[in-house]
């Protein structure tokens, strides 16, 4: 798998809308990572932002269409291990992104209320160890 820093929001949202259809006030990340196959095809993204722990907040992360249930999780899981310690994510309500974060090694860890009062399950996959 080939990991690519994008600079280019334009490219970004074109694959945000192929992931997760028009989605409107979307926030720029300030990182966003996009997964490729070995053949360069992209197939999937990270995106999100910095804290000031060095931790990694995921705001959003997706596989497109035509690579799903094709195994393209493991890829995701391998970039996960190799190049972030300590990440967090928030979700509550994508029965399929909450089992992802869980295949991928997310745990949940609390809860809070959202400005729209919602609830929201935040969950993180602990810093790794020196051991790997």
């Amino acid at each position: 798998m080939i990991i690519e820093d994008l600079k280019d929001h334009t490219k970004y949202l074109e694959l945000h809308q192929k992931v997760f259809g028009n989605i409107t006030g979307i926030t720029m990340p300030d990182i966003i990572y996009l997964c490729k196959t070995d053949d360069k095809i992209t197939f999937g993204f990270v995106s999100g932002h910095r804290a000031y722990d060095n931790s990694f907040y995921i705001q959003y992360a997706g596989i497109l269409p035509e690579f799903r249930k094709k195994g393209y999780i493991r890829y995701f899981k391998a970039m996960l291990e190799d190049n972030m310690d300590y990440m967090t994510a928030t979700e509550n309500t994508n029965v399929p992104a909450m089992k992802t974060l869980m295949a991928v090694g997310f745990l949940p860890i609390g809860g809070r209320y959202g400005g729209d009062l919602k609830y929201y399950v935040e969950w993180s996959r602990p810093r790794r160890s020196d051991n790997g």
